[in-house]
């Protein structure tokens, strides 16, 4: 059992991971360090846990980039509409004002 330390720790962390893929930062660090930690134990002795903290892992870091993706879309499509939004107005304004 002393041998499976770092397969527990993966399984766990990738577990964790997975309730908290809504959070930016932590859907990316969390399941980083379980695949660290399934590869440490898969390289002592491969069991298990270590298998399951590498799935979770694996799964868990291509929902974080998706999700992150999709993130870092719309606060660009949100900044751009802003801008096209703000430059109507502002020829809107200007065309009011003119003879």
């Amino acid at each position: 059992m002393e041998n499976n330390k770092f397969g527990t720790t993966s399984m766990v962390l990738g577990i964790i991971g997975m309730f908290f893929l809504w959070v930016p930062i932590l859907n990316l660090i969390l399941p980083i360090i379980a695949l660290v930690y399934s590869a440490k134990q898969r390289k002592i002795e491969p069991n298990g846990m270590a298998t399951a903290g590498l799935v979770l892992g694996i799964i868990g870091l291509v929902i974080a980039i998706l999700f992150s993706f999709i993130l870092v879309m719309t606060l660009i499509s949100t900044f751009v509409l802003n801008m096209v939004r703000h430059n109507l107005e502002a020829s809107q304004n200007f065309t009011n004002y003119t003879i």
